[in-house]
């Protein structure tokens, strides 16, 4: 009896061990195998996104312009994923073995491999978004950063001139180059909205734990702090809790954050890989893409800029007046700090 028993326990362990292997299985061939279809189009479009693919907010715009570009123009798309940089040299290789004739990545942390790559493969085309190098680009490879100060410039005055206590807070994730960016941009538009106000800045050091990001902006608001702009992913909805509860106001990043708290959040940073990725295939397809440099996308290129919903959350004259900076800074009249040095500069003139 007891043999029985035993038995069938070994069977039920060996069935549970199967099925484990079979899912993780099914796992692993996922990021393995392109997300898509090449079918039989010529012009292939590879995408890299890091291990959630394109379901986070971040790619999905991503994957939106180009799935526009798909449609319009033809292309074969396909997308594999990457959990860190050591993945990026596989994908890269996967893609070439599919012959796609662009690939793109995003973020600093598939330089390294996407720069080898392109040095090994010239007759595919590279392009990195989303990033910043010193290394020298190959003539088959782009990279493109965001000059997300302009945005951010819109932003601070925007909450220069909605602030009532004269108090604005700035919490950032990590205080790195890029919070540098959104920082001092942010502020250059603060001052120039309202040279008197207090500035208060917050550095949480996470970027998932919402609890701690909340807790920085009560002490904020506890400090009269009656408009808050976070830089901090998913730990950000902290903040907007906390603004929700104190009936003050929100700015949000990235995306359009509106819908959190819809009658707090007067304005959001956003990115619009969707723009930047469509109009990179439109000029690849007509084969007006410059390779071989780094650029810098800003308001003019429309990679940054400010939530739709901005104009339903402020004033028409505050508006008219963010259309004028947008108008100033996209042709070049006027150009946001990105650091220290340049942003004392810009208030001292």
């Amino acid at each position: 009896m007891w043999q029985i028993k035993w038995s069938r326990y070994k069977k039920s362990i060996i069935v549970f061990m199967v099925t484990i292997l079979l899912l993780t299985g099914c796992g692993t061939e996922r990021s393995r195998t392109p997300l898509g279809s090449f079918a039989d189009k010529t012009l292939r479009v590879g995408l890299i996104t890091d291990q959630e693919g394109t379901g986070s907010s971040y790619y999905s715009k991503v994957w939106e312009g180009l799935q526009k570009a798909e449609q319009e123009f033809g292309v074969g798309l396909a997308y594999l994923t990457a959990k860190d940089e050591k993945e990026y040299t596989a994908r890269l290789e996967q893609f070439k073995g599919q012959e796609a004739g662009l690939i793109l990545t995003f973020g600093n942390a598939s330089v390294p491999a996407v720069i080898e790559a392109a040095k090994a493969n010239p007759k595919i085309k590279y392009v990195i978004l989303d990033a910043r190098t010193e290394e020298s680009i190959p003539d088959n490879a782009l990279v493109i950063s965001y000059k997300e100060e302009e945005a951010t410039f819109l932003a601070g005055n925007i909450a220069g001139r909605v602030t009532k206590s004269y108090v604005v807070g700035f919490i950032t994730g990590r205080n790195d180059e890029r919070s540098e960016r959104y920082h001092f941009g942010f502020k250059a538009g603060l001052r120039s909205a309202n040279p008197d106000c207090e500035f208060m800045k917050g550095i949480a050091a996470t970027y998932t734990d919402r609890d701690r990001v909340q807790k920085m902006a009560e002490s904020m608001l506890e400090s009269r702090a009656d408009v808050i702009f976070h830089i901090a992913g998913i730990a950000g909805n902290g903040m907007f809790e906390a603004v929700e509860k104190a009936d003050k106001y929100a700015i949000g990043s990235i995306s359009d954050q509106h819908s959190l708290a819809p009658e707090n959040i007067i304005s959001s940073v956003v990115i619009n890989n969707d723009i930047v990725v469509y109009d990179l295939v439109e000029q690849f397809q007509e084969e007006n893409l410059s390779f071989g440099k780094n650029v810098k996308y800003g308001l003019a290129e429309q990679a940054v800029g400010l939530s739709e919903s901005t104009k339903e959350m402020v004033s028409e004259a505050i508006y008219t007046s963010v259309l004028e900076y947008k108008e100033q800074i996209s042709s070049g009249k006027i150009v946001i700090p990105d650091k220290e040095n340049d942003y004392l500069k810009f208030v001292t003139n």
